[in-house]
């Protein structure tokens, strides 16, 4: 996996991670976590399309998005996981 790839996938899984955190002082545990989870792959989508995009700051790519993807199932399924147990 190329470092970029990796990145993303790291900051997706913290995103979420940190979003849950915060989001479930006011919000069911799942609730939370699924809003988390939709904020997060916003966040990869809206990077893609935007910053790199319409900004010209890079080039949008469908694998850095999908890096994302798996980034937000990996942390959801941790978060899924430390509540179920």
């Amino acid at each position: 996996m190329k470092l970029d790839k990796l990145e993303h996938l790291l900051v997706s899984v913290v995103i979420v991670l940190l979003l849950w955190a915060g989001l479930s002082f006011v919000l069911e545990q799942m609730s939370a976590l699924a809003v988390a989870s939709g904020l997060a792959l916003l966040t990869g989508a809206t990077k893609e399309l935007v910053y790199d995009g319409l900004m010209d700051e890079g080039d949008p790519s469908w694998a850095d998005f999908a890096a994302d993807c798996v980034g937000v199932a990996i942390g959801a399924a941790a978060v899924w996981l430390a509540v179920s147990l």
